[in-house]
């Protein structure tokens, strides 16, 4: 992304595929050399499995960093509080095996404007190495205009009146999820199959229009960060 906008020479899609097969392919070598992603259009990290960043790129320290590196910090450091805990949790899926996850969010650039984000996060099993564990790649797609404080809070407002309106079970399940928790393990708990839970929460998406689990996540850390639950 430059200054004066958002614009790609490829898909998002593209340099997803682009980005993995060259971690790949330099895991097949003797990893002496280090990763060079300044060929990259989108922010980049390298995670081991204790989520430390272990390579970024030039762009994400560009954009969120003050061009300063986060090797060998956690790159939570650098994200609100609304983020911080949906980076965490999505980290966690993919430190317990799941192979990809990839999700939009909405954020504020330092240039001020808010842009809607999608973010690509894959689990490195080929590397065999906890060193190199967690790749993440994150491009702004769009601009978005930020609601104002009134709209903020009658949404957050409508959000809970539906959230209050769901069975117990159905805030369970959706604690859960914020949780982190598998859905075989939050089926164990609440003691029914997992193809309920399935069911469950796609009619819990329905209610609120979402469209992916992880919007569920979203909405209860904006309730959560307001004191609302």
């Amino acid at each position: 992304m430059n200054d004066s906008g958002l614009s790609y020479s490829c898909s998002f899609e593209e340099e997803r595929d682009k980005l993995v097969q060259y971690v790949l392919s330099w895991g097949e070598g003797t990893r002496t050399e280090n990763l060079d992603f300044s060929q990259f259009e989108s922010s980049i990290v390298l995670k081991n499995w204790e989520r430390i960043v272990v390579a970024d790129s030039p762009l994400l320290r560009k954009h969120f960093s003050e061009h300063k590196t986060l090797i060998g910090k956690d790159s939570d450091s650098i994200l609100d509080g609304r983020l911080r805990k949906v980076s965490k949790i999505t980290d966690e899926l993919i430190l317990e095996g799941i192979s990809s996850i990839e999700f939009e969010y909405i954020t504020v650039l330092p240039n001020g404007n808010a842009y809607l984000s999608r973010i690509y996060k894959r689990r490195l099993d080929e590397l065999a190495d906890p060193n190199y564990t967690i790749l993440i790649l994150s491009r702004p797609i769009s601009v978005v205009a930020m609601p104002t404080e009134y709209e903020r809070h009658r949404s957050l407002t409508e959000l809970l009146a539906k959230f209050q309106q769901l069975e117990e079970m159905d805030r369970a399940i959706c604690f859960g999820h914020a949780n982190g928790d598998q859905i075989k393990d939050i089926a164990t708990r609440l003691g029914i199959s997992t193809r309920s839970i399935e069911n469950r929460r796609q009619k819990i998406m329905d209610l609120f229009g979402f469209t992916k689990p992880i919007e569920i996540v979203k909405m209860l850390v904006r309730l959560e960060e307001r004191g609302l639950l």
